[in-house]
């Protein structure tokens, strides 16, 4: 019961990652009186995400009951935003 109940409370922040994402990419849009395409708003979603994506590596490798993904150098702020900006300029 409490491996679902987490499982759930897991998911539900990822949905919250998304919405902060796409109304990223909205406010932008409004600020700048721009309308941005569908592509837009999936890379607002994808990079809103980004910093989660190590969860992957620890299901692989790690049992994940006892790790902490906060503490990868890759969820650190100053290895992500950077490369989200690389990653805003390329598109």
């Amino acid at each position: 019961m409490i491996r679902t109940m987490r499982i759930w409370g897991n998911m539900f922040f990822g949905l919250l990652d998304l919405a902060v994402g796409s109304f990223i990419v909205y406010t932008i849009g409004i600020l700048n009186r721009q309308e941005f395409s569908v592509y837009s708003y999936l890379a607002g979603l994808f990079l809103a995400v980004s910093p989660d994506m190590d969860v992957i590596y620890l299901y692989a490798t790690r049992n994940v009951q006892n790790a902490n993904h906060h503490e990868f150098i890759t969820h650190r702020p100053i290895v992500t935003i950077p490369l989200s900006f690389l990653i805003c300029w390329i598109i």
